[in-house]
């Protein structure tokens, strides 16, 4: 579904339950660490900020979570080509488990930074948390749309450089798998 003249593309409750529940299982199995800010080649290393970013990730492997990769990479396609962005992508980096607590949040951002292996072009978000089992924690841009993503299953592709958050959850758990594919920086 195109959204807001492409600036996003979404497919609303498009992985099923049991593969959310196997993505948060599978998750919950990685080093879970306190999440940090501004890890990009405009600091030697990230840091965490609480008052910018408060949550928690780990990292899929290549080696051991190969579908996942697959997975992403696929709907990365489908949303470029789709949105016609047709962003020139060479790379993928780890997905990236999080979790949000309660009070967890992560403010206004963008995701399009340099890194060692390019400039992050698209992101991707997947809601895998039954909306049901939280409050809050809603995933918004900053465009000033309506449009609030927290049905599980939901699969939201964007370029790197919109600014988004997740609001503060308020009550239980939510967990998402993002995604960011790198490529040449923009001419």
């Amino acid at each position: 579904m195109l959204k807001n003249e492409s600036m996003f593309w979404q497919w609303d409750k498009e992985i099923p339950p049991i593969v959310c529940q196997a993505i948060i299982n599978r998750g919950l199995q990685l080093e879970i660490v306190d999440a940090e800010v501004g890890n990009n080649l405009e600091y030697d290393e990230g840091k965490i900020d609480h008052s910018v970013r408060n949550s928690q990730v780990g990292f899929f492997n290549a080696d051991t979570d190969a579908w996942l990769f697959y997975l992403l990479w696929g709907y990365m396609l489908k949303a470029n080509i789709n949105a016609k962005w047709n962003f020139d992508i060479d790379s993928q980096q780890p997905p990236q488990f999080t979790t949000y607590e309660k009070d967890f949040f992560y403010d206004f951002h963008e995701d399009g930074t340099f890194h060692e292996d390019g400039m992050r072009k698209l992101s991707i978000t997947i809601i895998l948390s039954d909306p049901t089992q939280y409050n809050g924690g809603e995933f918004i841009f900053e465009n000033g749309e309506d449009e609030i993503f927290k049905n599980q299953g939901t699969v939201i592709v964007f370029p790197s450089f919109i600014r988004h958050k997740v609001n503060s959850v308020t009550k239980g758990i939510r967990y998402s798998l993002v995604n960011w594919f790198t490529g040449p920086a923009f001419k």
